[in-house]
């Protein structure tokens, strides 16, 4: 399995498909290139695009230096777009898209950029706010290795999942809830990304995206993703919306390949 070296010694694993433009995926929380949206969209975009996919820090085969900063992820990425030739497409999802923004804004230059539903619900003052203490009850229940709880605080009190979902990754879907347990540990590291603005778009992070850049929504998404999706548009200039129709945070892999290909390859 290829690997770079990030600026703190990480060792970030990487793999590479397809061929084409160069394209960097960068995943949401509790994802990663064994779970989540990549496995299946990766083959799909391979068809167009030489695809770069990586185990964020403390996930897969990548290592997790301590202490923990946002910056350093920034530079795990900056060592990743290094190895995919210096200015790639990138696409981030969810919490993925969020650390894109702030890495553009660290001196990342993307070829052209996609954010898919970054999770920065708090747009206006009816926006309900989540816990300002998120990140450190995370980490308390960390420190008593509670990973199954909090998986379910990010899930249901962060995200809003019914309970119901949870009680069906228990029980119907046990092997992605163990899944999603050996990596609660890096929950904390995502939320901290959406709590340097208090869950909304980081303007000055925007301001800094000025490469073309779409921001992607799916048509059958909850109204507050919806509307997170206009917000973040809405502080960097130029950028276009994009909804898929029929699509949720969980997006399919074919409708998801034809939007990046119509955006990129345009």
């Amino acid at each position: 399995m290829p690997t770079v070296t990030s600026k703190d010694g990480t060792t970030i694993a990487y793999e590479s498909a397809g061929s084409g433009p160069a394209l960097v995926l960068v995943d949401g929380a509790l994802c990663w290139r064994a779970a989540g949206v990549t496995p299946t969209l990766l083959p799909e975009l391979a068809k167009h695009f030489t695809v770069y996919a990586y185990d964020r820090r403390g996930r897969g085969e990548s290592t997790d230096t301590q202490p923990y900063a946002n910056e350093r992820e920034l530079e795990d990425l900056e060592a990743v777009v290094e190895a995919a030739g210096g200015s790639p497409y990138i696409c981030g999802f969810s919490s993925g898209a969020i650390v894109i923004m702030y890495a553009i804004q660290n001196g990342l230059r993307p070829a052209k950029v996609a954010l898919f539903e970054a999770p920065l619900t708090v747009v206006d003052d009816t926006d309900a706010k989540p816990p300002a203490d998120a990140v450190a009850h995370l980490q308390e229940l960390l420190a008593q290795d509670r990973r199954g709880d909090m998986v379910r605080y990010f899930m249901v009190d962060l995200i809003g999942v019914p309970s119901i979902f949870m009680l069906l990754m228990k029980t119907v879907m046990r092997k992605g809830w163990n899944s999603t347990r050996t990596v609660a540990h890096t929950l904390p590291y995502d939320i901290s990304f959406a709590e340097r603005s208090a869950w909304k778009a980081p303007a000055d992070a925007g301001k800094s995206i000025t490469m073309p850049c779409a921001v992607i929504g799916g048509g059958a998404s909850p109204a507050k993703l919806k509307k997170a999706v206009r917000g973040t548009a809405a502080v960097i200039p130029g950028s276009v919306v994009i909804e898929v129709p029929k699509q949720t945070h969980m997006i399919k892999p074919k409708p998801m390949t034809e939007t990046l290909v119509s955006f990129f390859k345009a």
